[in-house]
């Protein structure tokens, strides 16, 4: 997020009946402006480690995602043919691509990266068939002395128009 996001998540567990050996709960999250004067402080259905945890993941780190259109030269080697990299932004909710509308849906615990602008960011990644895209999302610290890869994959331009074609 931008050092301007003043938004804090909150997540609840309310406990439900469960059976007598494993307890359940219903977890939601709740999001307030660092100044409202109604933060849940001290409240006991706040998970706090997972509410410090969240707020951590998406308030300390900056991600950067990158999509590169590949071929492969070998069986171990592959050729970079188009790249693009964009900054993107964790949140514990996302926004469906397949449909047009502001309507989030929460995917806590799951965190989503979301790229607001993708049809002009991306626009020039066609995939032709022998090639594949592959992705890499990196997060850094916000001085950029840290950094790491936490999510890298690829998917083959015929899985991708399997999917394309059966929509």
């Amino acid at each position: 997020s931008t050092d301007a996001d003043d938004l804090l998540f909150f997540i609840r567990k309310k406990h439900l009946k469960g059976s007598r050996y494993i307890p359940k709960y219903q977890t939601e999250v709740e999001v307030y402006r660092r100044d409202s004067r109604k933060l849940p402080i001290g409240d006991p259905d706040i998970d706090w480690e997972e509410t410090v945890y969240l707020n951590l993941i998406i308030h300390q780190f900056d991600y950067t995602l990158t999509l590169a259109v590949c071929t492969r030269t070998s069986p171990k080697d592959l050729q970079v043919l188009r790249r693009h990299s964009q900054k993107v932004y964790a949140s514990p909710s996302r926004r469906r691509m397949d449909t047009k509308g502001e309507v989030e849906e929460i995917t806590y615990p799951n965190v989503c990266f979301h790229v607001d602008n993708f049809d002009e960011v991306f626009a020039d990644m066609l995939v032709r068939d022998g090639e594949m895209v592959c992705v890499e999302l990196v997060a850094s610290d916000h001085a950029g002395t840290r950094q790491a890869v936490i999510f890298l994959g690829s998917i083959r331009y015929d899985a991708l128009k399997r999917v394309y074609d059966a929509r």
